[in-house]
């Protein structure tokens, strides 16, 4: 193979690994500049115009568990007081799930659902208030490849195979360049 043939190829595999690799390097350089400024972000879409005033007297965790069993469909455990004095996060029997937890404030009878990506409020009457999404959950997620599960960390694989033929390719061409 003549030295501009070779040369043509690596520039067509250059090229095509260029392709391939651009959209997913946008997509990983967006969700890293939101994982940096995440918190900046998440103040223009959410503020906390949502606060419910109190409904007479506080629920006692017998009734907090009782509205639990109902939500969840089934026996509850794991209750546990964190942060503020009036909410109690309970979640399911269920060991094996890691998400979804409910948070039930005793204070304003309602109640949020909390899964992996967003959180849901409710009233006591299972009117909807507001859904919130875990931005920067989400934003690490897509920059991992998780957000896909085993087919993400496939596609992130071959993002970091390209980048490599891409980087070696590129330096390769310069300094055939440089040669002549």
């Amino acid at each position: 193979m003549t030295p501009d043939r070779w040369l043509a190829t690596i520039r067509k595999i250059h090229r095509t690994t260029g392709i391939v690799a651009a959209p997913l390097i946008v997509i990983i350089g967006l969700s890293g500049l939101f994982l940096s400024h995440g918190n900046d972000f998440e103040r223009l879409f959410y503020s906390d115009k949502h606060h419910l005033e109190t409904s007479g007297e506080p629920w006692t965790p017998e009734q907090a568990m009782a509205l639990a069993g109902k939500v969840l469909g089934g026996t509850v455990e794991e209750v546990k007081k964190r942060r503020k004095k009036d909410r109690l996060y309970i979640r399911f029997s269920d060991r094996t799930m890691k998400w979804p937890w409910l948070i039930v404030e005793t204070a304003t009878h309602s109640y949020w659902w909390i899964n992996r990506y967003s959180k849901v409020h409710y009233d006591e009457n299972d009117g909807w208030i507001e859904r919130r999404w875990f931005l920067k959950r989400i934003a690490k997620d897509m920059h991992t490849g998780w957000i896909l599960r085993d087919f993400g960390k496939f596609v992130i694989d071959i993002l970091s195979l390209c980048l490599v033929v891409f980087a070696v390719s590129g330096t390769i061409m310069w300094v055939a360049r440089r040669r002549r």
